[in-house]
């Protein structure tokens, strides 16, 4: 079979050190279910199923889809006011959990609908929207409408059962330096060649949030204010564990010269 060649956006790799799916795994599903959504395949082959898109969205291996097929979902739970969905309960048992995000929306495949997605918001419980284009563009899945700007980024994690190959570490300061300010003194300290993006727009969580991309320890550093104390700042990072040594340097500098209020 000739598969049309489905392009997915360019998207930066904070971390090299990921596992794609193997196509037999890909194919083995798709034989059971007759067809996938579209870029999914591109998706899992490119990325693997281990990891975040955006710091949010993650897709299920075809293994993990089939479990939870097996084992069975309640997906009563989605008819809750499903007013106006093109789903109606006849397509229930045949519903697929693909994915979701961190804030709990559930990424949703219905074989009727070949190549489209659906996707149930946590926070929006009375719609379901329908994305024809599946994982082509997976960032539309989090934020529709609203990709445009946006940049683009993989986080690949750790697999369960195998040793850890990724770290990471937070910090909270009560400091009269804006969020600004914190993301500059951050830059200057890995040096503008260091760092690929230094901001991206995460507005729709409302507040200040800064994205910095370290490519040489595949790091990924967040400076962010706190909505209910407009003096702290939080600083939460990751990175390849191959240099916790030099994260470790940078957690004590960091601390050293951020000045603190109290």
């Amino acid at each position: 079979m000739v598969r049309p060649k489905n392009r997915l956006p360019e998207t930066y790799l904070v971390t090299d050190e990921i596992t794609p799916v193997d196509p037999k795994e890909i194919d083995a599903l798709e034989a059971k279910l007759g067809s996938l959504p579209l870029g999914y395949r591109e998706y899992l082959t490119r990325f693997g199923a281990v990891g975040r898109y955006n710091d949010n969205l993650y897709v299920n291996h075809p293994q993990h889809v089939q479990s939870l097929q097996s084992k069975g979902y309640d997906w009563d739970l989605l008819a809750e006011g499903d007013e106006g969905s093109e789903l109606t309960e006849d397509d229930f048992p045949s519903l697929l959990l693909f994915g979701g995000s961190e804030h709990g929306d559930r990424v949703i495949y219905c074989p009727r609908f070949a190549g489209a997605l659906f996707v149930r918001y946590r926070n929006t419980r009375d719609e379901k929207l329908k994305f024809e284009g599946g994982l082509l563009d997976p960032l539309q899945l989090l934020i529709p409408d609203q990709t445009d700007k946006a940049f683009r980024f993989f986080e690949s994690g750790n697999e369960y059962g195998k040793p850890p190959r990724r770290g990471s570490g937070w910090g909270t300061y009560q400091t009269p330096w804006s969020v600004k300010k914190v993301a500059a003194y951050i830059i200057d300290y890995w040096g503008k060649a260091e760092v690929v993006k230094a901001t991206m727009p995460e507005a729709q969580y409302g507040g200040e949030y800064y994205y910095i991309f370290v490519k040489r320890v595949g790091g990924r550093i967040g400076v962010s204010n706190d909505d209910a104390d407009e003096e702290s700042r939080a600083i939460r990072w990751s990175y390849d564990l191959k240099w916790k040594d030099e994260m470790d340097r940078f957690e004590a500098e960091l601390a050293e010269a951020v000045p603190e209020l109290y």
